[in-house]
């Protein structure tokens, strides 16, 4: 397994646990018919999170363009 390979799976996995997790938020919201309040730091979480996101975000957007310019 190249390294290009690992950070292709990666980003599939970072971009699939989002998704879960958004569509998680939506169907609760629908199930209940109201909105829902989404709160950031109520567990002392903003700040890992946030490097989190700064760390996997150019690894997702590098995974999607090898993916988008790979040879067909």
């Amino acid at each position: 397994m190249t390294r290009s390979d690992l950070l292709e799976i990666v980003a599939i996995a970072s971009l699939l646990g989002c998704t879960i997790v958004l569509a998680g938020i939506w169907m609760a919201a629908a199930a209940t018919g109201n909105s829902l309040t989404v709160t950031v730091n109520e567990y002392g979480e903003r700040t890992p999170e946030l490097v989190m996101w700064t760390l996997v975000v150019p690894i997702i957007a590098y995974a999607l363009h090898k993916w988008a310019t790979r040879p067909r």
